[in-house]
């Protein structure tokens, strides 16, 4: 099923890239134009998910097919892709550059459709941040969408950056705010009909009142989650998700065959989904249940195998968090050399998070100059325009008294005028 799915998606790519190409778009009018732009858009999303490598692709005929015609919400929308498809390839920093090239295009746009793209990219800028561990960068990106978003009054958008400020919030331990904003998330859900959002957010409520040990709370939160994913269709990797932060619960309260039992189950479906981030995740925390069991060995060979599935492209929290677990066994073992190794390596994945959150540091930096200057242009734009508005408004002052002027002065003539025709008839008639 995999291999016909791959097929058909290579077949699919090859007509559009024939399809598209800019170099066949020569003689076509701006309006065939855009319309290839648009659809090249929609194609790229619908591989986001499965595909991003074929997002990428496509992004980029987008983008340049949008420039060559200066279509400008066309540029948005492809560095929209092109971030996304990043953001998926868990490359953050090359995800963040897309979005901030995005942005600039929607500087100074009132348009309701750049209004939506700024809050979409504004949005994506802070899950970039907030994946990298920038929790405060994170929170301003957010915040910012949510100013634009109120206006809007869209309650599905709202209930979205509600949600995204509430994990912020439980990242930072500030466990009062992020039942404040998980509250608001629901509320806006709810009123959306947004049945995903509910979900999401009883599962964030699990994690909060797991972490505040309030663990029946949680339990309950956990299974409503379960419940809601339940009766949404495709929503069945996010359910296994629900069901293994259920056994992190138990975990937490050394019910381990109760943890184990659940994780197995995931493990089952999620080999069968093939969804590889599930499985490293299930692989570690099995790990994590027998190393509390001081059954080592076992341990290790759970953590061993959510390294296999690492990409080494990538920054991968989850074989960082291995190479530290099986240090920490194998010294417990007594295999210090060993223990040493695998330590170096979670040293080097380490610093290449580091690395890559000064990176952003850097493109953050640059777009908040960007966006100085860009207030500074404008500043200096209004400055101008109320300059020549003055200059037009005493124009038009000096104008209106010159008519008034020679209004007067045409009056006075004819007053003189008169008054002379008067004098002439009278000495005539004397």
């Amino acid at each position: 099923m995999n291999i016909l799915k791959i097929l058909l998606s290579s077949i699919v790519i090859t007509l559009a890239s024939i399809s598209f190409n800019p170099l066949f778009s020569k003689n076509l009018s701006k309006t065939q134009i855009r319309q290839k732009v648009d659809s090249l858009f929609n194609l790229g999303w619908d591989y986001l998910a499965t595909n991003p490598d074929s997002s990428l692709y496509l992004g980029n005929i987008q983008k340049e097919l949008a420039s060559q015609i200066q279509y400008e919400l066309g540029i948005v929308n492809a560095c929209y892709v092109l971030g996304y498809a990043r953001y998926n390839k868990l490359q953050f920093d090359l995800a963040a550059l897309n979005f901030f090239n995005g942005l600039n295009f929607t500087k100074g746009k009132s348009d309701i459709k750049f209004k939506r793209k700024k809050i979409f990219l504004l949005q994506s800028l802070g899950s970039v941040y907030y994946n990298t561990y920038q929790y405060d960068n994170s929170l301003d990106y957010y915040f910012k969408a949510l100013e634009i978003a109120r206006n809007l009054n869209d309650q599905r958008i709202l209930g979205e950056l509600y949600y995204n400020i509430a994990i912020n919030k439980r990242k930072q331990e500030k466990y009062d705010l992020c039942n404040e904003y998980s509250a608001k998330s629901l509320e806006a859900a709810r009123q959306a009909n947004d049945r995903y959002r509910i979900a999401m957010v009883y599962n964030l409520l699990g994690g909060l009142h797991k972490e505040e040990k309030k663990y029946n709370q949680s339990k309950l939160n956990y299974q409503k989650a379960i419940q809601v994913g339940k009766e949404i269709k495709g929503l069945e990797k996010d359910v296994i998700m629900f069901r293994v932060n259920l056994g992190e619960n138990y975990f937490k309260q050394n019910q381990y065959d109760t943890a184990k039992a659940i994780y197995l189950e995931a493990l089952t479906s999620s080999t069968q989904l093939g969804d590889v981030q599930k499985l490293k995740w299930i692989y570690n925390n099995l790990g994590d249940v027998y190393l509390e069991e001081n059954d080592f060995e076992k341990s290790i060979s759970y953590y061993k195998k959510s390294l296999e599935l690492k990409n080494p492209e990538v920054i991968d929290e989850k074989a960082q968090y291995a190479y530290d677990k099986i240090s920490n066994a194998y010294e417990a073992l007594g295999q210090y050399k060993l223990a040493f190794q695998y330590k170096s390596s979670y040293q080097k994945e380490t610093d290449k998070v580091l690395a890559l959150k000064e990176d952003l540091s850097e493109q953050n930096a640059q777009y908040r100059m960007k966006e100085v200057e860009w207030m500074l242009e404008r500043q200096q734009q209004q400055t101008r325009l109320l300059a020549m508005q003055t200059k037009n408004f005493w124009f038009k002052i000096s104008i209106s008294l010159l008519i008034i002027i020679l209004a007067y002065a045409a009056y006075q003539a004819m007053r003189y005028y008169r008054g002379v025709r008067k004098v002439k008839k009278w000495l005539a008639e004397g």
